[in-house]
Formats: structure tokens, C-alpha cells, sequence
């Protein structure tokens, strides 16, 4: 026993004394690589078994060994996804696609916290992306304003009035076509119901009047433009109605039907 003992302490002794020569860094190093390569399905089996028999050690020693080379680990980790970008990107999207509601509700958390920076992280993103796939971008912005018309118009409804700084709340889409619906889909100046609607303010926008529904009314783009920044109202009123008469008598002499 005593002879087995001692031949495991001068291995062991042999062994510093190797590991500590520069000149065997190298082939070690070498040795190991081969070693894992020839032996990567065992090595792999061995180490998921252990991991998991011994979890909290492997654990601790892995929170340990990151504090005292966090700059190590920081340089590892960019260079091998430097060198496999095709990798990460493909299990980022399969994660993404297994977890979309978890990494969608901690990027709220995370914008909440700090909007301002999100926002220019944002930007930078969009900026890089704009600058190293400009077709693409085009393409997906125009895909997604296509699939969000209503958010595209509150967003706008809502910058018009903050540059103007109007105070209170803005009307949506979805109240706009409620409107609509009431009066028929029809534009209240000129009686017209077979042409785009738009949102036009009873009182023009400025403060202290509102971008609300109740400062809303429905007329065609044409008939908005002519109102202009007067302030109209042919919802409660007989304009409205004159205009819509007017609007027949100049059809029929066109020799139209209404």
C-alpha cells in the first residue's frame, strides 16, 4: 500500500514539474485537444452526468471562476461567436420562437426601466441594420406598415397633436370608424360615400382644444383641404346638408345618377 502511495505522489510530482516547464505548454495543449476530439461522445456523457449529480458544486464553481476572469470569459465568448455567427443566429431564433412571450414581456420590463436608453439602443440597431441591408429593411418596413395601419395612423395622430402640444388624450382608429359608421361613411361636406374618409378637427388643432373623438368629424381629403383651419361644424348643423344638395345639382347636370 505504502508502495502504491508513493507512486502516486511521485507522479503527481512529476507532473508539476512538467505542467510548470513552458516548453510542454504547448504540446499539452495539443494533447488535450486530440484527446477531446477522439473522445468527445464520452467526454460529453461523462460531463452532463456529473453536472447533474453535483449541480449546486458546478454551480458555485462556475459563479466563482467567472468573477475572478470576467474579462477572459468576456473575450472567449465574443471571439467564438466572431467565429460562428451562422450558429448563434440560428439558436437565437429557435429559443425566440420557443420563448416569444417571456423575451417579448422582459424587453417591456426592460424598456420601462430605462426608455430613453432603449430607445438609442434602438436606434443604433435600426441604423446598422438600415446601413448593411438597405433593400431588406425597405422591404420589412413596408410589410409591417402594411399589417399596421391603425397603429401607423394613431402614432400619427398623436405626434400631430404633441407638436402642436395639445394637452389630454387623442382619438384612435378604431373610435374614428365608430364615427364613421354613424354618419353613414359618408363625408359630411359634400355628401360623397365612395371615397376615402379622413379625420378632420372641428376646431383646429392647438391648445386648449383636443385631438379627442368628440373634436372629430368624418371628411374626404378634398373637402378637409377646403375647410382648412376653419372652424366648422357639420355634424349639429345644416351646411352639411346644403353641401350634399349642391353636390347632387352639379352631378345631375353632369348627366350623372344619385
Amino acid at each position: 500500500m505504502d508502495e502504491i502511495l508513493s507512486q502516486k505522489e511521485r507522479k503527481r510530482e512529476y507532473d508539476k514539474v512538467y505542467r510548470a516547464d513552458p516548453k510542454n505548454k504547448e504540446r499539452r495543449r495539443i494533447n488535450k485537444k486530440a484527446y477531446r476530439e477522439k473522445n468527445k461522445e464520452k467526454l460529453t456523457e461523462y460531463y452532463r452526468v456529473y453536472r447533474d449529480e453535483h449541480r449546486e458544486i458546478v454551480n458555485a464553481a462556475s459563479r466563482k471562476w467567472y468573477s475572478e476572469n470576467q474579462k477572459l470569459h468576456l473575450e472567449r465568448t465574443t471571439r467564438w461567436r466572431n467565429e460562428h455567427k451562422e450558429e448563434v443566429a440560428e439558436a437565437r431564433k429557435k429559443r425566440y420562437a420557443a420563448n416569444t412571450e417571456r423575451f417579448r414581456e422582459k424587453r417591456r420590463v426592460a424598456y420601462w426601466k430605462n426608455p430613453e436608453r432603449a430607445r438609442e439602443l434602438a436606434r443604433k440597431s435600426n441604423n446598422k441594420f438600415l446601413e448593411e441591408h438597405p433593400v431588406e429593411y425597405a422591404a420589412r418596413k413596408k410589410k409591417w406598415y402594411s399589417s399596421n395601419l391603425d397603429r401607423n395612423r394613431n402614432y400619427a395622430h398623436k405626434r400631430r397633436a404633441k407638436v402642436r402640444n395639445v394637452i389630454g388624450g387623442h382619438f384612435t382608429d378604431a373610435e374614428f370608424q365608430e364615427v364613421c359608421e354613424k354618419y353613414g361613411n359618408q363625408c359630411l361636406m359634400c355628401g360623397r360615400n365612395d371615397i376615402p374618409l379622413t379625420a378632420d378637427h372641428v376646431i383646429p388643432l392647438g391648445p386648449p382644444y383636443t385631438d379627442q373623438i368628440d373634436n372629430i368629424q368624418p371628411l374626404c381629403l378634398s373637402c378637409n383641404s377646403k375647410k382648412g383651419t376653419k372652424t366648422t361644424d357639420y355634424r349639429n348643423s345644416d351646411v352639411g346638408v346644403t353641401q350634399t344638395y349642391n353636390a347632387g345639382l352639379r352631378e345631375i347636370g353632369r348627366g350623372k345618377e344619385i
